[in-house]
């Protein structure tokens, strides 16, 4: 009896603070110090909770349920992963999983099927475009994540999910069984109508392509639509070409990637490429373990025109010390260190 007393305290505990943090209509939008300061009362709260609840709650569990929470109150499509769940997502979205082959989303609160995935199992069971999951395997889809939609979705090769799906015109639900498969992800998919016209679709999202943000994101659509073009016309095209012809039509594009930046060309395999000029040498490297890179995003802003205009005055001929120390150090200084590091990732260093 006491620990129920000391629940309901924690109940109106609750309900008193969360009126503390609603502001009212008029109220002007809270600065940043304000809502670090609103903080304090997670934290109240969140000591409460370990204190006074009938059952103990690690502090990780809850931290985590809170900011799921905060995530969820933006759309439909926002979604906080814990480190185990970010293993999984990366699994979902390199090269192959395992599932019914579906692209889903939420619309307007309901799980519905954007299109199945030609080819695979939810396709030949007749799964189509605009159907409402309403429940997985007899499980209600209602109030549930999406990210929690395609955990059920997914399993072993060989086992049965059941979908109950509302399709329009239909007035019962239409129950589809579907024997789950391995799902191979293509970035590139085609199909030639008919002599003039073709069909193209490229995914930046289901693609081992640096494509994220501040990744060569426009290098790598360029390559995509170069490798759409050469498969779809039979070019005959090397990944080189490839490259040759994504740089060629990147530097059309405002925001004007290196040469290097077609390298992605190549996907997650490693590259040592060498400049000189014009011309570009690309040899493909035999890396012994897996290589982690570790990126900084400064908020930093540089003026690449102003940095080679001021690099190109150092060539063909230094005029002082200072453009005779760059040649140096983009020289021998360079092939040195690249050497090093080329021979350090070989040995697996």
């Amino acid at each position: 009896m006491p620990k129920k007393k000391e629940w309901l305290k924690l109940l109106a505990v609750l309900i008193v603070l969360g009126l503390l943090v609603v502001p009212a209509r008029q109220a002007p939008a809270a600065t940043q110090d304000d809502a670090y300061a609103k903080i304090k009362v997670f934290s109240l709260v969140l000591h409460e909770i370990q204190k006074k609840y009938v059952q103990d709650k690690k502090a990780q569990e809850l931290i985590y349920g809170a900011i799921k929470g905060m995530v969820k109150t933006l759309d439909p499509h926002s979604s906080f992963l814990t480190p185990e769940e970010m293993k999984e997502f990366q699994v979902e979205t390199r090269g192959s999983f395992t599932g019914v082959g579906i692209e889903i989303t939420m619309r307007e609160g309901v799980l519905a099927v954007v299109s199945p995935i030609e080819g695979t199992p939810a396709f030949r069971a007749g799964v189509q475009a605009g159907d409402l999951i309403v429940k997985i395997d007899g499980r209600s889809t209602k109030n549930m994540t999406l990210l929690d939609a395609v955990r059920l979705i997914r399993g072993p090769k060989g086992t049965t999910v059941i979908l109950t799906l509302s399709r329009e015109g239909r007035t019962k639900p239409l129950e589809v069984s579907i024997v789950r498969d391995v799902i191979p992800l293509r970035s590139v998919r085609f199909e030639v109508l008919d002599q003039d016209y073709g069909y193209l679709s490229i995914s930046n999202f289901q693609t081992d392509l640096p494509i994220q943000k501040g990744l060569s994101s426009s290098a790598a659509i360029c390559v995509l639509v170069a490798r759409a073009f050469n498969r779809i016309y039979n070019l005959e095209l090397t990944i080189r070409d490839e490259m040759e012809l994504a740089y060629q039509g990147e530097i059309t594009t405002p925001s004007r990637c290196g040469r290097m930046d077609q390298g992605c060309a190549y996907g997650r395999r490693a590259l040592l490429m060498t400049f000189d000029g014009d011309q570009l040498n690309i040899d493909r490297m035999r890396v012994g373990e897996d290589v982690f890179l570790v990126l900084a995003d400064l908020n930093a802003k540089k003026d690449t025109q102003r940095i080679l205009s001021s690099l190109n005055r150092c060539y063909p001929f230094a005029g002082n010390d200072v453009q005779r120390d760059v040649q140096h150090l983009l020289g021998p200084v360079n092939r040195r260190i690249v050497s090093e590091a080329v021979a350090a990732l070989e040995a697996g260093d």
